[in-house]
């Protein structure tokens, strides 16, 4: 019972929290026997962020700065709406065919609205936070983690720090173009304090500089509009004022426009609150 538990509470987060950059769920069904339920999610095209940057793609340092920024947008979502993930690694980063980062692995994530210590984690046992700290992987949970009876969100920025600095041992060019290295470092250092006070916040650590060199390095990227196409458009429009959703369905902000004010109507009321 206790997978069927785990299974579940992780579904549970996934869906209460969902977010561009959290993995979704397809399906949950259960095991034949009753007793185990699956999820289903979507295939993530590179899989996860350390194999990805070990892989044969070797991505360029700046698509893989989106994707730990996507992974932060997730985590500053999450400790927003007072959810601890609890097992922040590279390995529970995943990325897609558009090279767009997705945080995953909610199986020990903690509901701090509902519960502050691991002991609750799973059920009312006597499981204790010492479960939940091997449960967070070693190399990227804070030492004093293995002692304390406490996850907090300045673990996840721990956590998070050492994901950075992993990814950085090796991806990160050599060059000093733009102090790349040097924002890095200032901000492993910042994430990684052994001060839990010091450690910046997920939506702090967004402003840093580390991702700022992120708006140079980024071009206009040219898309076909799903609804311009439907019309017979099939020119590529620019990503300014444009939206697009999870599953890579692109919206000139034309389009947009177009959209919101149809459906602001007086007249289409009633298709505002169906939708």
């Amino acid at each position: 019972m206790d997978h069927v538990r785990t299974c579940l509470n992780e579904a549970t987060v996934i869906h209460n929290q969902r977010h561009h950059a959290i993995v979704e769920i397809k399906v949950l069904f259960q095991g034949i026997s009753g007793d185990v339920f699956y999820m289903q999610m979507p295939w993530y095209t590179h899989g996860s962020l350390d194999k990805w940057v070990r892989g044969d793609q070797q991505p360029d340092w700046s698509h893989v700065q989106s994707v730990l920024l996507d992974a932060l947008l997730g985590l500053a979502h999450l400790h927003e709406n007072r959810v601890i993930h609890g097992d922040v690694k590279s390995a529970n980063i995943l990325v897609d065919g558009r090279e767009r980062g997705r945080l995953a692995d909610f199986d020990i994530s903690i509901d701090s609205k509902e519960r502050t210590s691991a002991d609750r984690v799973i059920g009312k046992t006597t499981t204790t936070m010492k479960a939940t700290a091997q449960g967070m992987t070693m190399g990227f949970a804070v030492p004093v983690l293995q002692t304390s009876n406490q996850a907090t969100k300045q673990t996840d920025m721990f956590a998070y720090g050492k994901t950075v600095l992993c990814i950085q041992d090796n991806c990160e060019p050599d060059a000093q173009v733009a102090g790349e290295r040097g924002e890095t470092a200032t901000v492993v250092t910042a994430l990684t304090s052994e001060k839990p006070v010091a450690r910046p916040s997920a939506k702090d650590a967004i402003k840093t500089p580390f991702f700022a060199i992120l708006k140079e390095v980024c071009k206009k990227v040219m898309r076909m509009c799903l609804f311009c196409e439907s019309m017979g458009d099939d020119s590529v429009k620019e990503q300014d004022g444009a939206i697009e959703c999870s599953e890579g369905h692109f919206h000139c902000g034309q389009c947009v426009c177009k959209l919101t004010g149809d459906l602001l109507k007086v007249e289409n009321s009633s298709k505002r609150a169906l939708q």
